[in-house]
């Protein structure tokens, strides 16, 4: 059976609580009336699984997941607040306060970056043979 090595334990205990912070944070929304986020429940459990197992998949399920999660979500979280103070500051309007949004965003996306790094550097894929027990 093909599985990974985690190589820093660190970083595997890091995803580890990360994912299950995520998983509360989306759990609380859920309980609160947002029926949306089960998707995100979902493929936050679906990496968590492989990510715990050492399953052959999870080095692509964590990147994936945080590509999409962080990274993207993150950029959008800095790209739109941007976009609307540079359109409002063009037009002469009041600038709006969005410095907390573009500091969640900017936070999401070094978040992500971490992640993905560190699933090409610590995650190794390897053979084993799976060992019976007798």
């Amino acid at each position: 059976m093909k599985k990974v090595i985690h190589e820093n334990r660190i970083y595997y205990y890091g995803v580890i609580i990360l994912m299950l912070i995520t998983m509360l944070w989306n759990f609380n929304l859920l309980i609160n009336g947002s029926n949306r986020i089960i998707i995100h429940l979902a493929l936050t459990i679906i990496p968590l699984i492989l990510f715990v197992t050492k399953n052959k998949h999870s080095k692509m399920a964590i990147k994936i997941w945080s590509g999409i999660f962080f990274i993207l979500a993150g950029g959008l979280l800095i790209f739109g607040p941007l976009l609307q103070i540079l359109g409002n500051w063009m037009s002469g309007e009041q600038i709006p306060d969005k410095i907390n949004v573009i500091i969640w965003g900017t936070a999401n996306l070094l978040v992500g970056c971490i992640v993905f790094i560190g699933a090409n550097k610590f995650i190794l894929n390897n053979n084993l043979s799976e060992i019976e027990d007798e």
